[in-house]
């Protein structure tokens, strides 16, 4: 594994406590490692930064929806929730899985209130918002990825490369079970994202004032110790979750990707389940 390499770097980014070392040891546990679906996974203790499961843990492997994560802590960075943000021409070109689709005609120029594009960006992963934030935030979407990489830099994240803020598939936008764990951590250090993380349901308005009723995508949240997360899937990426869980006052991050999306959804979640559930049994 490749943890070691960055143990350096991550110890000034993050600051997990003073437990050493990072990211570099696994965890015994009392039966055998489950076998799940997803192709690249990873447990990690937040609190003492050791790896407890992985598959595939260093694997390049594409983000998907995920991706929002970093979306959301750099709207968190650089707005407030009573901020105004207005739809863009290049939100309202975005596919499927965008508010505007779903829930009827937005014209340009609609406004939402900042902590409103924050639900529809975790809740319901619309895929304009992503646009809409990248716009409002840094301009344009190129900008908007220059953020994103310079902030994985400052991580030391060096198998990450994003070049959208929606995670829609691009060769060229990639990033590890490892590293995905890591920008989970730091999405759920921000108290505006993981407050929104935590919600089951939502309802937002625009400037249309026509409220819209969300429900979280990712199902597990609120269940069985899950207390925030983000999904994600395009066909190359496959299914994909990353995850927060806290139990008797220990937190672990999860990271499921490539996992199968069956008829019902249910799999990157049973996925999930498996890998936290043995992480939690382990010594």
């Amino acid at each position: 594994m490749k943890y070691k390499k960055i143990i350096g770097t991550l110890i000034l980014a993050f600051s997990f406590n003073t437990l050493t070392p990072l990211f570099s040891t696994k965890a015994q546990a009392k039966t055998d490692p489950p076998n799940i679906v997803g192709q690249y996974a990873i447990t990690i203790d937040a609190d003492t930064g050791e790896v407890i499961y992985s598959k595939n843990g260093d694997a390049k492997s594409y983000p998907a929806s995920t991706t929002k994560l970093l979306t959301a802590l750099l709207l968190a960075e650089n707005k407030n929730k009573e901020d105004i943000l207005k739809f863009t021409e290049s939100a309202l070109k975005q596919p499927d899985y965008a508010l505007y689709r779903s829930f009827g005609p937005i014209p340009l120029g609609t406004t939402m209130s900042a902590d409103d594009v924050m639900k529809s960006l975790m809740l319901f992963s619309g895929n304009d918002i992503a646009y809409l934030i990248a716009d409002n935030v840094a301009g344009d979407t190129s900008k908007f990825s220059d953020m994103m990489n310079a902030k994985l830099k400052e991580w030391g994240l060096n198998n990450s490369h994003f070049v959208n803020p929606n995670g829609l598939h691009h060769d060229n936008h990639y990033t590890t079970p490892f590293e995905l764990a890591v920008i989970t951590k730091k999405a759920y250090e921000n108290p505006w994202v993981k407050e929104t993380m935590a919600q089951s349901k939502a309802t937002v308005n625009t400037s249309l004032n026509k409220p819209i009723n969300l429900e979280n995508r990712n199902k597990n949240v609120g269940t069985d110790g899950c207390v925030a997360g983000k999904t994600g899937y395009t066909s190359p990426a496959g299914r994909s979750l990353a995850a927060v869980y806290e139990r008797d006052g220990r937190t672990i991050i999860g990271v499921v990707m490539k996992s199968a999306y069956d008829v019902q959804d249910t799999q990157v979640f049973k996925d999930m389940k498996n890998i936290i559930d043995y992480s939690y049994a382990a010594e």
